[in-house]
């Protein structure tokens, strides 16, 4: 009779197999790390279409103006909109590139926001401020654009978008092209590294932020963009 022989893997197959293995790994994670950050994009995204969506329905019921923060409370324009039922709750201002890349400073932008005028048991809300709206138009300081119809260029006049703080003034725009980090709320020293961004900061060749327009469209800007290109109002000299 003859007998079977059972035919072993040599060490030198083994490392073969292992070695295409690793190769197709190294060719699949990129794409699919890169098809997270256009997802969260996308996300990223359509949460600013909702907030436009809400600003504007504000300043149609509210003669056109956009709603207002104050020297006090900074989280009012969004108190006004809230009281004014144009918010059931606040999960579209959290950006879903909040812990992208590698710097992480979500912390600071929790918000704990008390609702007043409820009596006894006003409401507190905390949530994450991922987006900043213009402070030429909502304020507190400096309004250029108080209303809808007062914006020269809707179509290219920045309006929100992802920064680190819910305010965002065009003298501190590192606010909005500095969004993922790294550092603290007011730091003003750092140029736009796209290590920086919100979005695409780990993986992309184009990291950058989503930025949503006075006329309600969104756009990914780029951080070069973002540092030069960016309008805030009419006659801002980076235009």
């Amino acid at each position: 009779m003859l007998m079977k022989t059972k035919h072993a893997f040599t060490l030198i197959e083994l490392l073969v197999v292992v070695a295409i293995i690793a190769i197709l790994a190294s060719l699949l994670l990129p794409a699919l790390a890169g098809a997270k950050v256009s997802a969260r994009k996308v996300l990223c995204m359509n949460n600013q279409k909702q907030i436009a969506l809400a600003t504007m329905m504000y300043g149609d019921d509210f003669n056109g103006h956009f709603p207002k923060a104050t020297n006090s409370d900074h989280t009012d324009w969004i108190k006004s909109m809230i009281r004014a039922g144009y918010f059931e709750n606040l999960q579209s201002f959290e950006d879903p590139a909040e812990h992208e890349g590698p710097y992480d400073h979500s912390d600071l932008r929790k918000v704990r926001m008390r609702m007043s005028g409820r009596g006894v048991d006003a409401e507190t809300i905390e949530f994450t401020a991922s987006y900043g709206i213009n402070e030429r138009m909502a304020g507190p300081n400096g309004i250029k654009m108080p209303k809808f119809s007062t914006v020269p260029e809707p179509s290219s006049i920045f309006f929100f978008g992802c920064s680190t703080y819910f305010i965002a003034p065009d003298w501190d725009h590192e606010r909005v092209y500095n969004a993922g980090g790294p550092h603290p709320i007011g730091s003003t020293i750092n140029p736009p590294t796209k290590q920086h961004a919100r979005h695409g900061s780990g993986t992309g060749s184009k990291p950058g932020s989503v930025i949503t327009y006075v006329d309600g469209h969104s756009a990914f800007e780029d951080q070069e963009f973002i540092q030069k290109d960016l309008p805030w109002f009419q006659g801002d000299s980076r235009r």
